[in-house]
């Protein structure tokens, strides 16, 4: 799971980077387009929005995978170390269902009669395309939020934290004090 998740992130990294690339690109060549020479064109607006709802769920997941989503760490922060695994499985457990959640939703929305009929104004892209970016965004999250609760150490902790626990844990093993 841990290498899924490794390909999943890189691949959601390129994606984010081609992603970005094209709304700048794009919301130059609007601005460049109406103050050079007078013409807007009509798709424009639309790609730089779709273009930033994918960022924004496909974002989701790569922030997810590096531990970077607003979290606890106030409330870890006070919780002794055996406690703190446990409230971190159930937070990641918590954390599995809900995208469970969004990417069945997701994908009911995405594919509902009403959206399956729908095609954008400027574009002329059916809807289901930008509707989609939260049930993938959320299946590429579901695999680092499985990947995170299967890891030894503590899921939600991050990395640095859990090295400052076991150093201090073996500080107070070795009679020491931790400054």
């Amino acid at each position: 799971m841990q290498q899924l998740s490794k390909m999943i992130y890189t691949l959601s990294i390129w994606i984010l980077t081609l992603l970005v690339g094209l709304m700048a690109g794009v919301t130059m060549l609007e601005v460049v387009g109406r103050n050079l020479f007078g013409h807007s064109f009509s798709w424009s607006e639309e790609v730089a929005r779709y273009t930033l709802v994918w960022l924004t769920f496909i974002g989701v997941s790569a922030v997810y995978k590096r531990k970077e989503l607003v979290g606890f760490d106030l409330l870890m922060d006070k919780i002794p170390p055996k406690s703190r695994t446990i409230l971190s499985a159930l937070v990641q457990l918590v954390m599995i269902g809900f995208i469970l959640i969004l990417i069945y939703y997701g994908f009911k929305q995405s594919f509902s009669r009403t959206v399956m009929l729908q095609h954008s104004a400027g574009l002329n892209l059916p809807m289901y395309v930008p509707y989609l970016a939260i049930p993938i965004g959320m299946v590429m999250t579901l695999v680092h939020a499985i990947a995170h609760f299967f890891e030894q150490k503590d899921p939600v902790v991050s990395s640095d934290q859990a090295r400052n626990d076991n150093l201090y844990d073996q500080m107070k093993i070795q009679g020491g004090e931790a400054k």
